[in-house]
């Protein structure tokens, strides 16, 4: 502060009655080495309610050498900081985060888009093309709840992500939470959704037998045996 020339009492002041001091110092650091160290920058950062995500999505943009005036300024006024968080930390350890993709990450803030890009980070899969992909899906919620189900059983993969965005997301949702619901999701059980023509009404027929509490494998085989039939 004292080198920028805004070490003065009442800037001492807020720092010592901080409750998060040494946040505060290392989010200043941020802005110091990127030459943004200002007094109005520092108000900022000492008045910001979430500090400590805010000082966590600088250190992801600093590393990613893209902490600059615009940027500092579009992450204090993010209205959902914990969600652009989770997207920027997954681009960032995707290798992805560049200029461009930190301006559509804040333009899509929805918390299942944040998530998707998580679980596909995860699965080794967040690529430009499926960040992409994800980003311009009409449907995430739905996209999330699957992926979600192909995660927890260990089918997530490129072929059944790619698998997934060609199909009716609530559709599939349906399909294979009926599934998973009674331990039947399998990948080749999960096979049928690329390959079965009107997923809609067999997803709508799962879930009513499995509602009933009579879906098994085989009451499964036999639906989708009648279902070729017609």
């Amino acid at each position: 502060l004292r080198e920028m020339g805004i070490l003065t009492q009442e800037n001492f002041e807020s720092i010592r009655l901080h409750e998060k001091p040494i946040c505060i110092e290392r989010t200043l650091s941020f802005l110091d080495k990127a030459g943004i160290l200002t007094q109005e920058n520092f108000e900022g950062v000492v008045s910001h309610t979430k500090l400590e995500t805010v000082h966590r999505i600088q250190k992801l943009v600093q590393e990613a050498g893209l902490l600059t005036q615009q940027n500092f300024e579009s992450i204090r006024l993010c209205p959902e900081p914990s969600h652009i968080e989770l997207s920027l930390s997954s681009l960032y350890k995707a290798g992805i985060l560049t200029q461009e993709n930190f301006e559509q990450a804040l333009l899509c803030q929805d918390k299942n888009i944040c998530t998707i890009l998580k679980f596909i980070q995860e699965g080794g899969m967040l690529t430009q093309e499926n960040f992409e992909s994800i980003r311009l899906h009409k449907e995430p919620m739905y996209i999330k709840e699957v992926l979600s189900l192909l995660q927890k059983t260990g089918m997530l993969t490129q072929q059944n992500f790619e698998s997934v965005l060609c199909q009716d997301a609530t559709d599939i949702e349906r399909f294979l939470s009926s599934l998973h619901k009674v331990e039947i999701l399998t990948q080749k059980n999960f096979e049928h959704v690329r390959s079965h023509p009107d997923l809609k009404n067999i997803s709508h027929i799962l879930k009513f037998i499995q509602k009933a509490e009579i879906l098994t494998q085989e009451n499964f085989e036999h639906v989708l045996s009648e279902q070729e039939i017609t």
